[in-house]
């Protein structure tokens, strides 16, 4: 289960574009075999890369639930 305000799909970069929902979607494939945790703490990584000196005006947060 992945929950997350939409700071993280409306962050954009230096060029306006915003961080999207299918970037999203491939990290967390990319991911997928990581903690919950640990995959939150690299899609934030990736989503302040990505906006890289733009400033945010919304918030951005993420929760991540996996059942085994």
């Amino acid at each position: 289960i992945v929950l997350y305000t939409d700071g993280i799909t409306e962050a954009v970069n230096e060029r306006d574009e915003e961080f999207g929902e299918n970037r999203l979607a491939k990290l967390l494939d990319k991911y997928a075999d990581m903690s919950a945790q640990n995959m939150c703490e690299k899609i934030i990584q990736d989503v302040y890369a990505f906006q890289a000196d733009r400033e945010q005006f919304d918030d951005m947060t993420m929760f991540i639930l996996k059942v085994n």
